[in-house]
């Protein structure tokens, strides 16, 4: 019964960051202590581990080394989801009920990236990668593909600028907000002058 109950929490965790992963449309852009995702993060390889134990004792895996990868790669992908659902639970924390304002600030976009969620699939995904002036934190916007080619390989600093809402919540903590699967994609229309003032 046990061994049943890590399975179905196991699935439970998959499923979570499938949805964080899709629709989060929130991102820190200071971090919270890297203790916490830490903890969660060895909480889920645990789980991830024993949910794998289990799974071979029902005979799910299949046996010799592929059993082996099998339990190794459900580990690893244990801790990693434990992060991310803990993130975003940290971002609801930190916002909820703290009456905190959107805001919009200027990021620069410093780069860009096209991905295909398979590598046999036609569809490209384009996304731009932008950081707040002075910042370190690298937030990634979904992007239409004129958006994509009209900021070029290689923009340089200041040269293209998108507004982003951000909010300050408790402890200081800042998130900003892009869209997420659900959301339309960035376009060239949502440029921005760089250096000027931020306003909706």
């Amino acid at each position: 019964m046990r061994g049943t109950l890590y399975l179905y929490a196991y699935g439970s965790l998959i499923v979570l960051t499938i949805l964080c992963v899709l629709f989060e449309r929130g991102d820190f852009l200071d971090g919270i202590p890297l203790i916490f995702p830490l903890i969660a993060g060895i909480g889920g390889a645990i789980l991830g581990f024993l949910a794998s134990a289990e799974a071979s004792r029902l005979g799910w895996l299949k046996t010799g080394y592929r059993r082996v990868l099998w339990i190794i790669g459900m580990t690893i992908f244990g801790f990693f989801a434990a992060g991310i659902v803990t993130d975003s639970i940290a971002l609801r924390v930190a916002l909820a009920g703290s009456g905190a304002r959107a805001e919009p600030v200027l990021f620069d976009v410093v780069g860009r990236d096209r991905s295909r969620r398979r590598s046999y699939s036609s569809t490209a995904h384009y996304s731009l990668l932008t950081q707040q002036p002075g910042g370190l934190a690298t937030v990634r916007v979904k992007a239409t593909k004129a958006l994509y080619d009209k900021v070029g390989p290689k923009p340089a600093a200041g040269e293209y600028c998108i507004k982003l809402p951000v909010k300050t919540g408790r402890w200081g903590l800042r998130a900003v907000w892009v869209p997420n699967t659900a959301d339309a994609r960035l376009g060239p229309s949502d440029l921005s002058p760089c250096g000027g003032t931020a306003a909706f």
